[in-house]
């Protein structure tokens, strides 16, 4: 491995061709496809015999090249840029108002088993958690609030573990005709619908 090559990039130029044979059949079928395009344009990325941009500077001459990106969510440094873009475009839609992050997560087995074979359902635990924030917000008397609700399919070491993180503001408006009582929400009922929830 050079100076110049990343350590996740040079284990799959390394490793994933002959670990993918062995694993391949733990994926469903229709996403083998998506899965080695998305490694190739990973592996591909910033390697000038696939294109790149020059600079010149024009005083002295000096030429310095950039491969292409690969555009990639997959990619560890396309996939950061991506990620930090979409947050800053998300900071300018957010209401300036207190906000709480929470964490929805299934138990292991049968149920994290099941989205692994049925990944068109993972909306509905979207859906779901919506649903239950609804629940709570509605039981402190809010009719109106606002919720960002984005899906995980994998935890910090890289297992199977779908979850649902919310960003939600920390209170909303009762139903009335002039909207502009802001109430807020009373966390024992969030925390009371974590304990229901098996």
């Amino acid at each position: 491995m050079n100076k110049n090559t990343k350590p996740l990039k040079y284990i799959f130029e390394n490793h994933f061709h002959q670990t993918w044979n062995n694993i391949k059949h733990k994926f469903p079928k229709n996403l083998h496809s998506s899965i080695w395009n998305n490694v190739s344009k990973f592996l591909d990325c910033g390697d000038i015999s696939r294109g790149y941009t020059a600079f010149k500077c024009n005083q002295c001459s000096h030429m310095h090249i950039v491969g292409f990106s690969c555009k990639s969510r997959f990619c560890s440094s396309c996939g950061k840029i991506y990620a930090e873009n979409w947050a800053l475009n998300l900071k300018e839609q957010l209401f300036d108002v207190q906000h709480i992050h929470a964490v929805f997560s299934l138990p292991t087995g049968f149920c994290r088993d099941f989205f692994f074979s049925h990944r068109f359902k993972l909306q509905d635990l979207a859906k779901a958690a919506y649903q239950s924030l609804k629940y709570v917000f509605k039981k402190s008397g809010i009719h109106s609030f606002g919720a960002i609700i984005n899906i995980h399919t994998f935890s910090r070491n890289l297992d199977w573990n779908p979850h649902i993180h919310c960003i939600f503001t920390y209170g909303g408006y009762k139903k009335m005709i002039n909207g502009k009582n802001l109430n807020l929400f009373h966390t024992p009922y969030l925390k009371n619908l974590g304990k229901n929830v098996h």
